[in-house]
Parts: C-alpha cells; structure tokens; sequence
C-alpha cells in the first residue's frame, strides 16, 4: 500500500497545482457551510467558483474527467471552478472525447 506521498510524487507540476486547489476550495466551501450553518438557517448554496484561464481549464478537465464515472460539470464545481465555466468546459470535453452515442472515442 502506497502513502499520500508515494501518490503525490507522481504528479506531475500541473496535477500538484490542480489538487491544491481543489483542497483549498473544499476548505473554504466547509468553512462557509459551518458558518451558514451555526448562524442561519435554509439552504447552503456552496462557495463561489472560480474562472481559470483556457490553459488551466483544458489541464483540469484533462485531470478530473478520465477519473469521473458518470460525471457531469457539477463535478468541476469540487474542483473549485465556476458552475457557468464547469458547464461549457464539460461540453467541450464532452464533445471532443465522446461520440453522439455516449461512447468514449479511442485515442
């Protein structure tokens, strides 16, 4: 069995960054819910996304998507980037890995 270490020494520079990101993101989305949560009461809508730029957008999907089973954009939004953005780039990446029947294209 490998440590988090073994794991993390395999990413590369840009995968390092991505998951870094993402726990930051899920940090603050846990901090804003137990303050949504110990002062008010409804429903929480989760912390703001971001907007990356192309490059880091197509890095992103590159890393999130091929793990993803039944994925959808809402799965970006845990990666901390922007519902409007995680919309159009699962689309892309839909439309660019996938054929009209769901099926993946062969690389």
């Amino acid at each position: 069995m490998t440590s988090e270490w073994e794991e993390l020494e395999n990413l590369s520079k840009d995968e390092l960054i991505i998951e870094l990101v993402r726990q930051r993101w899920l940090y603050r989305d846990l901090r804003l819910q137990l303050r949504y949560m110990s002062e008010e009461e409804g429903q929480y809508a989760g912390a703001p996304g971001q907007v990356p730029s192309k490059e880091w957008q197509k890095k992103i999907a590159d890393y999130v998507f091929p793990n993803v089973k039944d994925g959808g954009y809402e799965d970006l939004m845990t990666w901390g980037v922007d519902e409007t953005v995680g919309e159009a780039l699962f689309d892309e990446y839909f439309k660019e890995h996938f054929d009209e029947n769901g099926k993946r294209r062969r690389a």
